[in-house]
């Protein structure tokens, strides 16, 4: 009998994970037969131990008949019955994956499958090791019934990690003493995100529904009872404009987070004058502290430093900052707008300081998240849609800077946004700049921030 490996042995198992990257989106289902074809067939057909195909010898073509191919380069010489090679394949794998013996032993396990359940690299250890009641029962079903499993659970390490797991028997012509393949995909990230939209229309439905409700018992009063009474009529007519202008907010706060989450991985590349933006912004809003009695104090610098910006986002940034300092800061109180300098002379901060009633500690970390608010009653009466604080961490985000929160009770509340300043030299300011992933908040010591 000859040895054969050659392309048409082992394409329909590269193939088989080639696609598998695309049968994640269909759900668990096509999770488990991607990862089923692609297992079963890596271990068969690339041959984990090396197995060459059998065939029969083949006849001497006709010189005019021969078809030029071309085989795999030769492989070299693996030990039968040997796992050497498994780990190198399956490490580069974003899913887990895991060999149970048929003595209820873990033959092998990828670096994912390790990096999830805290496992050592060396193989052997019995498969209690995994600590995953919900996993060790379905390797037991698998063994007992033969029958592919495929099930979500929960894994508990410090935090809640979410899984889709599949167990199926190990393909008959896969490595000596292996019974069982174990799959496993983090969905911890998908989940989170879908709780987070869910929670988002939720609440915005919510936002919604009350001033509709509101507007929707104004107008039956309006036709019923207030219907020819010209003081009550003035008075709904009021409401009812307040309600709409609530509303207004809402949505222009809901469009214009969804434009700058759409934009956040996209840089800004027109160099702002950071003094003149902020200077012009205070002039802006000067109307509105001088109507609540507040006094807003720049504190301008003499340097001229600049940042990459969307004008226009910066200068909402730090406006929500200053128009909240002015509502919540207390009557006949200052709010004060600095510069700070770095230990990093790349970066350039700018501080919007009120003297109002402060913020508890417990609040600051959710104090950027979606429609959050500190007092429900007292934003609402302020004119606030919660979505505030959300719309300036993405611009900050996008503008690879980092937003910190920092409040004492009784004091008052300070946020600072840094900013990585412009470089005419492009490669400093390539340097300068970080185009990585930014997430929500930490705590350190009593203030928030964002980390760039």
């Amino acid at each position: 009998m000859n040895r054969k490996l050659t392309r048409e042995t082992v394409a329909p198992a590269i193939g088989a994970f080639a696609a598998s990257g695309g049968m994640l989106a269909a759900g668990v289902d096509g999770f488990a037969l991607a990862v089923s074809a692609g297992v079963g067939g890596i271990l068969g057909a690339l041959a984990l131990p090396y197995r060459p195909v059998d065939v029969a010898p083949e006849p001497e073509p006709e010189p005019e008949q021969e078809v030029a191919t071309e085989p795999f380069a030769p492989l070299p010489e693996v030990v039968p019955d040997s796992l050497d090679r498994f780990p190198v394949l399956l490490d580069a794998l974003p899913i887990g994956v895991l060999l149970v013996g048929i003595d209820n032993s873990i033959r092998s396990a990828n670096s994912t499958m390790r990096q999830i359940f805290g496992l050592p690299r060396e193989a052997g250890y019995p498969i209690e090791t995994l600590r995953a009641r919900a996993l060790l029962e379905a390797i037991a079903r698998v063994k007992r019934s033969g029958d592919p499993v495929v099930f979500e659970m929960t894994l508990s390490r410090g935090t809640n990690v979410m899984l889709n797991v599949y167990v199926r028997p190990a393909p008959a012509d896969g490595p000596a003493g292996v019974a069982l393949i174990v799959a496993v995909e983090d969905i911890t990230t998908a989940q989170v995100a879908d709780e987070l939209h869910r929670d988002f229309v939720s609440n915005a439905s919510h936002e919604l529904k009350t001033p509709l409700a509101v507007v929707s018992g104004l107008i039956e009063t309006l036709q019923g009872p207030a219907k020819n009474d010209p003081v009550g009529t003035e008075r709904f007519l009021g409401r009812l404009a307040s309600q709409t202008r609530r509303m207004t907010r809402l949505i222009d706060d809901l469009m214009s987070l969804n434009r700058i989450e759409l934009n956040e991985r996209v840089l800004p590349q027109a160099p702002e004058d950071l003094v003149r933006l902020v200077n012009e912004t205070v002039d802006a809003l000067r109307p509105v502290a001088e109507g609540s009695d507040v006094e807003l104090v720049f504190h301008g610098i003499p340097e001229k430093p600049h940042v990459m910006a969307e004008r226009e986002e910066l200068a909402q940034l730090f406006g929500n900052f200053i128009d909240n300092a002015i509502k919540y800061g207390g009557i006949g109180k200052e709010v004060h707008i600095r510069f700070r300098r770095s230990e990093d002379p790349d970066q350039i901060g700018v501080t919007v300081e009120d003297q109002g009633p402060g913020i508890a500690r417990e609040h600051l970390p959710r104090l950027t998240e979606r429609f959050y608010r500190v007092d429900i009653g007292r934003s609402r009466e302020k004119g606030g849609t919660g979505l505030g604080l959300a719309i300036c961490k993405h611009i900050v985000n996008r503008h690879r800077g980092r937003l910190e929160i920092e409040s004492t009770l009784g004091v008052g509340s300070q946020f600072t946004v840094w900013l990585p300043c412009h470089f005419r030299d492009e490669a400093s300011a390539t340097a300068a700049t970080n185009d990585g992933e930014f997430d929500a908040v930490e705590i350190i010591g009593n203030q928030v921030q964002t980390p760039s």
